[in-house]
């Protein structure tokens, strides 16, 4: 074992005089337990106050600021799209707060998160929609304090059990024959229970003809950060994709969930078609792991053929 990292323990019996020797590679310990720990959880640490401990929330607010909204700029940044040209493509978005109240005898406490929801696309014969929601601010205001806080709060999007859904669908609109999806990708920083978790997501498919009819039910299982094809041929094509980023939650503002559709155009007849785009998030207080809401946001891109 020369050059390679150690670890020795030595047991000694001092009725029996034996002597126990235990070796063990530490560069083979430290490849297993990067395969059980997320490196995010590791670095995870909190600052916390006591009265959400004692007192349950007396007020929880939903608050949106936008709604079917232009995408801001910082969305991008903090998605690692870059800076688009809002000319160049269809999109929607809605910025909303989720906010508890505590009151104490000094004053209300409040925690608050702002999180972003966004659905964007440059429409072509095959274009990507890029979605996802973001969580762009924390803040608390400590009672008895007219000032805000910045960086941390109460407030949890999901828990291991319960965690954040999207779901992606394509429409004729004033149109004929819709379309559908070819590849999908996903993505996302958060906190996940294990990296054993991690690379794959099972998907819920819907499938049928273009023009509407017998639907069929597929799952196929697509791996993270990698495009993967869902379109198995034949007559049925995707148009409904669903699934729950699980095992995941996340905690601060550097946290994102992302998943992208690769749509594929029938030419059908010319008009208007229409992609879907939902994201449920449950919020929940990082004490105790009490469910706060669950708020449900929808955007719509609609696009020529």
């Amino acid at each position: 074992m020369s050059g390679q990292n150690i670890m020795t323990l030595i047991f000694f019996n001092t009725q029996s005089n034996d002597l126990i020797v235990i070796e063990q590679n530490l560069d083979v310990i430290s490849k297993d337990l990067n395969k059980m720990f997320n490196n995010l959880e590791v670095e995870y640490a909190i600052t916390d106050t006591w009265e959400h401990k004692i007192f349950k929330p007396s007020d929880i607010v939903v608050r949106h600021t936008i709604q079917n909204g232009s995408i801001p700029n910082y969305i991008f940044e903090k998605s690692n799209h870059g800076e688009v040209s809002p000319k160049s493509f269809v999109e929607d978005y809605t910025e909303y707060w989720v906010s508890v109240r505590y009151d104490l005898i000094a004053g209300p406490r409040w925690d608050e998160m702002r999180i972003g929801v966004y659905a964007w696309g440059s429409p072509s014969n095959s274009f990507d929609v890029h979605t996802g929601l973001t969580v762009i601010e924390e803040r608390v205001k400590p009672s008895g304090s007219s000032q805000w806080t910045y960086g941390w709060s109460n407030i949890e999007i999901g828990n291991y059990n319960n965690t954040v859904r999207t779901t992606a669908e394509t429409f004729w609109h004033h149109n004929t024959h819709r379309d559908f999806i070819g590849h999908i990708y996903w993505s996302g920083r958060h906190l996940e229970r294990s990296q054993i978790f991690s690379p794959f997501i099972g998907f819920a498919i819907s499938a049928g003809p273009l023009t509407g009819g017998t639907v069929v039910n597929l799952n196929p299982t697509v791996r993270e950060i990698t495009w993967t094809n869902v379109y198995e041929g034949g007559g049925n094509y995707p148009f409904r994709a669903q699934h729950n980023f699980n095992q995941t939650k996340a905690t601060n503002d550097s946290h994102s969930f992302m998943c992208n559709y690769r749509i594929v155009k029938h030419a059908g007849n010319s008009g208007t078609k229409r992609i879907t785009v939902s994201y449920r998030a449950p919020y929940y207080e990082n004490f105790e792991n009490r469910l706060i809401t669950t708020p449900n946001v929808t955007l719509t891109l609609n696009y020529n053929n």
